[in-house]
């Protein structure tokens, strides 16, 4: 997706991105296993599925899961950080 890739100027992406890390390290193990696999290793959900016994379903509930807890713990992060917005 381009909107997500555009590029944020300077200071505001490395907030971002520290608060992304601060976030990603309070997720429950579970769903930082899901994204990690996901996505640094980019095994499909079929494959998470099989190395985690799960089925496809539970792995496409758990990243989605997971996606919404990073997002909503980094921009409660992000938000309460000096000189975050809101």
């Amino acid at each position: 997706d381009q909107e997500l890739a555009a590029p944020i100027a300077g200071d505001a992406t490395d907030e971002r991105l520290e608060a992304l890390r601060t976030a990603f390290a309070q997720l429950r193990t579970e769903h930082q296993t899901v994204l990690r696999m996901f996505y640094l290793d980019e095994a499909s959900t079929r494959e998470v599925a099989s190395l985690l016994f799960l089925s496809d379903k539970a792995v496409e509930g758990r990243l989605y899961q997971a996606r919404r807890a990073l997002r909503e713990l980094a921009e409660r992060i992000h938000a309460t950080a000096p000189g975050g917005s809101r």
